[in-house]
């Protein structure tokens, strides 16, 4: 079985992350090496299988992942009163 929830780009990453973080400063660039592996995958996962089975859906999806866990996350490392805390509210 394949089972999927979303699948997002880097750009898509930096832009949620900066709708949360506004001033957060993200920077990235390619890598050939991993680039071969991520094009090597299927370019779209096929979860019916899994769901016509097993009646299986994911629980989350980008934004809801985002907010539930990485915000959250974020804010606990970086938050303000931390040492290095770059992320305040």
């Amino acid at each position: 079985y394949n089972v999927t929830s979303f699948s997002l780009s880097a750009a898509e990453v930096r832009d949620m992350v900066t709708s949360h973080f506004p001033d957060a400063v993200i920077t990235f660039a390619p890598d050939d090496k991993r680039a071969a592996i991520v094009d090597s995958w299927p370019a779209d996962l096929d979860d019916s299988a899994a769901r016509r089975d097993w009646g299986w859906h994911p629980q989350y999806d980008a934004e809801s992942a985002f907010r539930d866990y990485l915000v959250p996350n974020i804010r606990e490392r970086y938050g303000k009163g931390r040492a290095g805390a770059k992320i305040e509210d």
